[in-house]
């Protein structure tokens, strides 16, 4: 049956009117209880995020929060999905040069920058408290943080640009590759390893992200001149006064005067070594070195870790020339609504227990300095004959203590029992060989001698565009 034109006309405009009217409602209604969080992929223990909702309601005389949990695979990506976008969000996770674009850029449509500063009056677990509950102070009198804080430059006044993020994930970029695969005799601390493609042709990744496959393209160009800023003696490499500065201006291009020759090096080198490389990629390639279908990639300390607990074969190393040492933190968009739960949020998961959670369950190396030595406590448990105990509460609210070892770490994140042949060969490495062990603990906590040869990355400002251009021709070189 055919029904009339007019009865057409106005079903359509009531279904316009619903549309419309939800619409509406959906703009202006509050939404104080949802929480917006953007993170990257697999890097949060769920369990966490539930027990915020858990805790949020019992801190709050029983008002519910929702939390609206979506994740990215690139600061580029984020980028974009926040300032273009436009999307939803009280809480976003970008790395540190992403952090410095994100406050100097100013929005065309209200003049604003794109962060806004945090209250720390509202995060007391952002600070180390004495037994009078007082936060504690330095020789300087400063109060003394409870993170491990690498100070991203933004305005220049490191206490007030402090206020725009809060640290959750740090490591290190460098190699991860086969021992088995790549031989003994093999020298692997060096960028020029990720280049010898002609040795092993297609078994070597690079990353598809611009600023960490430029950034040891750059330090490999660079190498010589480097070195030269570098104390050997003893087989240890030790920067001499400059190393720092050359770095920082190697790694971010900062040398206008060559800045055009640079990028030429640079794109030279990435062409030169694509051609028998096996691919870019930003998650997988750690999965194919677990599995042996790679070599050796550049990698993130923390798939490091993930990866060499499953395949004890691999190793992690922080090439002597120099690297960067990254950290990904909270921000607050400034399209942020819900600022209160933004910042209990921050509080819960600053909590030591929490931040240990988060640490055990994605293998990254927390921001939170009491949780680094409550993992590195559980870590050598075996050795030391001593556990990590700590009091928490149960999904009741009972008081009850927790005691983790080595072997809860190993077979939690593998989520095996006892048993697994990956997990008894990684606890048999660790334990027995001091080797092993040493490089396990520089890539969950760099020594002070690596992180002298690393630095942080900065935005590439006004030469965005060009190292862009640069890269897309070595993508389709």
């Amino acid at each position: 049956m055919t029904l009339p034109k007019k009865i057409i006309i106005i079903s359509l405009l009531v279904a316009l009117a619903a549309v419309n009217t939800y619409e509406i409602i959906r703009n202006i209604a509050p939404r104080g209880n949802v929480l917006y969080i953007h993170n990257w992929e697999d890097y949060i223990d769920e369990d966490v995020i539930e027990g915020f909702k858990a805790w949020y309601q019992a801190e709050h005389d029983g008002a519910e929060i929702e939390v609206v949990y979506s994740t990215f695979d690139t600061n580029e990506t984020l980028h974009t999905r926040i300032t273009k976008s436009r999307r939803k969000a009280d809480l976003i996770c970008p790395s540190e040069y992403m952090i410095e674009r994100m406050y100097n850029e100013i929005d065309k449509k209200d003049g604003k920058r794109w962060l806004l500063p945090f209250n720390y009056d509202l995060i007391p677990n952002y600070y180390i408290w004495d037994e009078d509950g007082e936060i504690l102070t330095d020789e300087d009198g400063y109060p003394v943080k409870a993170v491990d804080d690498f100070g991203i430059t933004l305005s220049g006044d490191s206490a007030e640009d402090s206020k725009y993020y809060v640290p959750y994930m740090w490591g290190t970029l460098g190699i991860l590759y086969n021992t088995e695969e790549v031989g003994t005799d093999e020298d692997m601390d060096t960028w020029a390893a990720l280049w010898r493609t002609d040795k092993y042709p297609y078994r070597i990744y690079m990353k598809n992200s611009i600023r960490d496959t430029i950034c040891a393209s750059n330090i490999y160009a660079r190498s010589k001149d480097l070195m030269e800023l570098m104390d050997t003696t003893g087989g240890i490499y030790t920067p001499k006064p400059g190393y720092s500065e050359l770095l920082c201006e190697v790694m971010n291009l900062t040398n206008a005067d060559t800045f055009d020759a640079d990028l030429k090096t640079t794109e030279n080198k990435l062409k030169e070594q694509k051609k028998y490389l096996k691919g870019y990629e930003v998650d997988y390639g750690k999965d194919e070195l677990v599995s042996g279908m790679a070599d050796m990639c550049l990698a993130w300390s923390g798939d490091a870790v993930w990866a060499i607990l499953q395949n004890s074969d691999l190793a992690y190393v922080v090439p002597r020339e120099g690297s960067n040492i990254w950290s990904d933190n909270w921000v607050m968009p400034k399209t942020a609504q819900n600022i209160e739960a933004a910042h209990a949020f921050i509080n819960y998961i600053l909590d030591p227990r929490r931040a240990f959670d988060c640490m055990r369950w994605i293998g990254y190396t927390s921001g939170v300095l009491e949780a680094q030595n409550m993992y590195r406590t559980a870590l050598l448990s075996e050795i030391t004959n001593v556990p990590c105990v700590y009091e928490d509460q149960d999904e009741d609210g009972n008081t009850i203590t927790v005691e983790k070892t080595i072997f809860d770490l190993v077979y939690d994140f593998l989520e095996v029992e006892p048993g697994d042949p990956d997990a008894e060969a990684f606890l048999d490495k660790f334990n027995n060989s001091e080797e092993f062990q040493a490089m396990m603990l520089d890539t969950l906590f760099p020594s002070d001698n690596i992180r002298a040869r690393c630095a942080v990355m900065r935005d590439f400002y006004k030469n965005k565009i060009d190292v862009l251009n640069m890269w897309t021709r070595v993508m389709i070189a």
